[in-house]
């Protein structure tokens, strides 16, 4: 078989043996190439190879220019370029034929600021989404505690208060100290750090309930610790990369440190439980833009578990749960990307 053009193709395949014939088929299809002959930012020369996500730690300012040039000249070449830095750049090839497109996108960040969380006021830095300030204060030993407000960001559910960010478009390490006053209680109490767009478009590495539909626990017996999740939301639809039950895990007083790593498109979660030694959780792969990092904590909604006419489809109704309480202090983040 031999491709002479685009689009999709079907092989058909026989065979005639005493009169009797037998036959198959299978589809064929041609891709465009969707590559690059070249990529310029800011006038440099840049070779993106199979990535979808490049990088740059500038200062704030005007962007650079973006400028592409498709391998194949009949792909399509749209370039939308940053406001600003910190902002996004975005490369579209797009074939009209066969309606395959790729995106390339160009991040512009700045330098991030590290926080105990232990000063009399957030730094400037810092902005809230959804902010109720009766839910927050900083403590000089606590750091930063947050009372879970209700609701969360997964899926529709866009309703969680007093997420804490900062710009963070480049690529990045961030770490923080996180302390639950009791484990996160069922059905999807949870609280870490986030790496965020937009509520329909993030990376969140949390400590969260753990639920199942097993019989309640006797009366007395100490509660599940809950679990770490790496979880990803890319245009409303999200998915649960990673879990990790914690049971068996050496916490002392119910303290974790969480770190979460970005490179490009990919996102890297690790745990410690003394804040030196760290245990790779997960790894997860989104393409973010405009991304800001911070912290998390919310009273969560549990998610569809099953279809049809059974009371798990319309949403299980939970017993109340005493509001979960949480500190974060000592947030670092170490900036990394092109320049």
């Amino acid at each position: 078989v031999r491709a002479v053009s685009l689009v999709r193709a079907t092989v058909t395949c026989s065979v005639t043996i005493d009169g009797r014939t037998v036959e198959d088929t299978f589809a064929v299809k041609v891709m465009p190439n969707l590559g690059l002959a070249s990529l310029k930012v800011g006038g440099k020369a840049v070779n993106p190879g199979d990535a979808a996500q490049l990088s740059y730690l500038l200062k704030a300012g005007k962007a650079p220019k973006v400028e592409a040039v498709a391998a194949d000249p009949a792909i399509a070449v749209t370039v939308k370029q940053a406001d600003a830095v910190p902002g996004t750049a975005i490369v579209k090839l797009n074939d009209s034929e066969t309606g395959d497109s790729r995106e390339i996108t160009v991040n512009f960040g700045t330098k991030g600021v590290s926080d105990s969380f232990r000063k009399g006021a957030l730094d400037k830095a810092w902005h809230w989404v959804r902010e109720d300030a009766s839910s927050w204060e900083l403590s000089g030993a606590d750091g930063l505690v947050l009372t879970a407000g209700k609701g969360d960001i997964t899926q529709s559910r866009n309703s969680a208060p007093n997420l804490l960010l900062q710009q963070a478009n480049s690529d990045w390490t961030v770490e923080t100290k996180v302390r639950c006053f009791q484990a996160p209680a069922p059905p999807a109490q949870n609280a870490g750090l986030i790496a965020y767009q937009c509520d329909d478009n993030f990376v969140k590495f949390v400590r969260a309930a753990t639920f199942n539909f097993r019989r309640p626990a006797e009366p007395g017996a100490a509660p599940s610790p809950g679990q770490l999740q790496l979880v990803v939301e890319e245009n409303g639809f999200q998915k649960s990369v990673a879990n990790l039950p914690l049971d068996g895990i050496a916490m002392k007083d119910d303290v974790l440190w969480l770190r979460l790593d970005k490179q490009g498109d990919t996102y890297t979660a690790w745990y410690s439980v003394d804040g030196r030694k760290f245990e790779k959780m997960g790894t997860a792969q989104a393409v973010l833009k405009d991304v800001q990092a911070g912290v998390i904590a919310c009273e969560g909604v549990m998610a569809m578990m099953g279809r049809g006419g059974g009371g798990f489809g319309r949403g299980m109704q939970m017993p109340a749960a005493a509001p979960l309480k949480v500190s974060f202090s000592d947030f670092k983040i170490v900036n990394r990307g092109r320049k």
